[in-house]
């Protein structure tokens, strides 16, 4: 496996997404205190080992994620991806061709089952203990977690029973309170530099507290903007959309209800109105078929007048023929009267009908204006916002009460955010913070140099101490050492040397050899070998590891681990290291730069530091 990338979204001290590209070989991950090295590694060890995520520090409105990509020994490429908000895992494998991505399976647990499979068969934890090494599990760190603020050292510490104590030369008086004096000054000098250190981490912790209280009071900024973005976004609207409505203009719900009922009365009459409507333009259009359709008694009248009129020319008007004449007149004329009589009846009812319909006509006039009347206040809203009926002017009159609901309740949120002060208020305050951090910065400087004035001045002190032939009473409230300290280097080995239940257990006399060879190329003029005890402590010649000074201690440690890695070859993990460097002189930080340098060539290398001179340049990641 060969680290490609590491992306991070929402991990602090990153605001916005992260990605930092990795190489094959040696990578030094370089930045400054608070710059997000631990995140880094932190995040690391959660997505390839499932290490709990509790100290990774996240902000909360941002997703918070990670993903790693990685390659196989075959070429193939990969991702794993977590969501540590949500809980949610993927696996992926890239497309061969184009840039895409195929998830292959979002199950936590079936993800480490095939990290196992693919990197040597190892459990995660198992991994997490061989390929993940930060301060934190050095000895001297273990030492001092467990209340220990020096260490003594080999010179004051008992010969075993079964060896005779070395014998002292004898010194003069003098040369005794000279030794004794000198001793006290430098263990003085060494509590005044712990002491600094302390206060130092002490700095430390405030910086982070008020980098965390500027990342607070910028995300109120941040909030408080967008808020006021969408009030003017709000506003924006109002203006636009619903510039005929205000709070006076509204019409209130009591309104709209007895619209709704005189509008359902009236057109139940207008139903009516029309139904009756119907009937009189029925019969109106009978009685216009009646008048305009022929009629024969007419047309007969017309006939027998004329033609008595026209029989005297026919014959003598004497005997029957004047009978026949005075008949045809009186019965044409009776005729004709009768027909206009009737068509005039017909036309006075024509009329009629007509009225009727004219006043039916007037009655859904006036039924209409007096609705109208009534409601104006309506029908002239409905006219200025350009409804088509009141059920748009609702539509709209809702969505302007609820556009001023918002507008109030983000401006409700601003204040909430803001808590009477101003936002330049506030930007004042992350001003002050920013120049306080970037002093507590300055000061955490010379948290290096002071460290290794702590290891010299341990160092020699030790030298110091071995001249001294009676007990120094100085040490006398230093708690016990003849018990090793548990959960560090013990802790460390014994579960070291039951890894692999799969055959690839390491072989303790190898790595007794291994670790004595890398032990003499950090410190040359020990010649002493390095014992693993069956319960997992460590001794090198007859010395506890625990009884070795904080420097000595570390550099057995680290010989230990860095050569157990031969013994797992088969497992296709990158080397993690989180500042392990801490307690080491110049010449053993240099011998185990080379160390690693050798380890790169055959398996990825990753470590993170804040100090430039640990790596080449090609070989940095900056921070």
């Amino acid at each position: 496996m060969m680290l490609l990338a590491l992306d991070v979204y929402g991990i602090r001290p990153f605001k916005k997404a992260k990605r930092i590209l990795l190489k094959p070989g040696l990578n030094a991950i370089l930045g400054e205190n608070g710059t997000g090295k631990t995140m880094i590694y932190q995040a690391l060890s959660a997505l390839l080992f499932n290490t709990p995520s509790d100290h990774i520090a996240f902000f909360e409105d941002q997703t918070q994620q990670a993903a790693i990509t990685f390659s196989t020994s075959n070429n193939e490429i990969y991702r794993i991806a977590r969501n540590f908000k949500k809980g949610l895992w993927n696996l992926s494998k890239k497309e061969a061709v184009g840039n895409k991505f195929t998830t292959i399976e979002t199950t936590s647990n079936k993800i480490y089952t095939w990290l196992k499979t693919t990197t040597g068969g190892l459990e995660e934890h198992e991994r997490a203990l061989l390929f993940m090494l930060d301060s934190p599990r050095l000895p001297s760190r273990q030492l001092m977690q467990n209340g220990v603020k020096s260490l003594p050292l080999p010179g004051r510490i008992a010969a075993p029973a079964s060896q005779e104590p070395a014998q002292a030369p004898e010194r003069s008086a003098q040369e005794q309170a000279e030794s004794n004096t000198l001793f006290k000054q430098q263990e003085a000098a060494l509590r005044t530099a712990q002491k600094k250190l302390d206060t130092l981490a002490e700095t430390d912790d405030e910086m982070f507290a008020k980098q965390d209280k500027a990342a607070e009071i910028q995300k109120r900024i941040a909030s408080i903007s967008e808020l006021k973005d969408k009030i003017k976004q709000m506003q924006a609207a109002e203006t636009e959309r619903f510039s005929h409505f205000s709070a006076e203009t509204l019409i209130n719900p009591q309104q709209i209800k007895h619209f709704e009922s005189d509008e359902k009365t009236l057109a139940d009459d207008f139903e009516t109105f029309e139904m009756e409507g119907e009937g009189l333009e029925a019969a109106l259009i009978i009685k216009k078929q009646e008048i305009q359709k022929k009629n024969p008694l007419k047309i007969l009248g017309l006939f027998l007048v004329i033609s008595s009129f026209l029989l005297p020319f026919v014959v003598p008007l004497s005997g029957l023929f004047r009978y026949i004449f005075l008949g045809g007149v009186l019965s044409g004329s009776a005729l004709s009267g009768f027909s206009y009589f009737k068509r005039s009846q017909r036309t006075a009812a024509q009329n009629n009908l007509e009225k009727k319909l004219l006043h039916l006509d007037e009655c859904v006039r006036k039924s209409e204006q007096k609705f109208e009347r009534t409601h104006t206040e309506i029908y002239l809203m409905i006219k200025k916002t350009d409804s088509k009926n009141l059920a748009e002017l609702k539509t709209q009159q809702n969505a302007y009460r609820n556009l001023q609901e918002k507008k109030e309740a983000a401006q409700t949120q601003v204040d909430l955010i803001l808590n009477g002060e101003t936002p330049a208020t506030l930007l004042e305050k992350i001003k002050n913070l920013e120049a306080e951090v970037e002093t507590l910065r300055e000061q955490l400087k010379g948290h290096q140099e002071l460290s290794e004035e702590v290891y010299r001045l341990q160092e020699t002190l030790r030298d110091t101490e071995a001249k001294i032939a009676t007990p120094d009473p100085t040490f006398s409230d230093l708690p016990s050492l003849d018990v090793p300290v548990q959960g560090g280097e013990s802790s460390f080995f014994s579960g070291l040397l039951d890894i692999g239940n799969n055959g690839t257990r390491p072989n303790r006399e190898r790595l007794e050899h291994d670790a004595g060879i890398l032990y003499r190329r950090l410190r040359p003029q020990n010649s002493d070998p390095i014992q693993i005890t069956d319960n997992g402590e460590i001794k090198v010649g007859a010395t506890a590891l625990h009884h070795l000074s904080p420097g000595l201690a570390d550099q057995v440690f680290l010989s230990l681990v860095l050569s157990s890695l031969s013994q797992f070859s088969n497992v296709a993990c990158p080397l993690f290291l989180d500042e392990p460097f801490e307690t080491l002189d110049p010449a053993s930080r240099e011998a185990v730069m080379k160390i690693l340098q050798v380890i790169a060539k055959k398996r990825q290398v990753i470590f993170f530091t804040s100090h430039p001179e640990f790596a080449q340049e090609k070989q940095i990641v900056s921070l």
